[in-house]
């Protein structure tokens, strides 16, 4: 099975990247609902998302400077 996800961005924080491919696996697994994850981006949340998606098959594309 693969998946892609893509995303462009000025700056990324570590592991920001695995956190939401993981988040989407989750999503996918049926262990999380789009709800959660809107509720968990609102400030003073209490819901974390935790599952960081291994970084093997994980390719970087491309990187563009401006």
């Amino acid at each position: 099975m693969s998946y892609l996800l893509k995303i462009r961005g000025k700056g990324f924080m570590r592991n920001q990247i695995r956190l939401m491919m993981g988040t989407l696996i989750d999503l996918g697994k049926g262990k999380l609902t789009l709800a959660h994850i809107k509720q968990s981006l609102e400030p003073n949340n209490t819901i974390r998302m935790d599952y960081i998606a291994p970084a093997s098959g994980l390719i970087l594309k491309s990187v563009d400077f401006e």
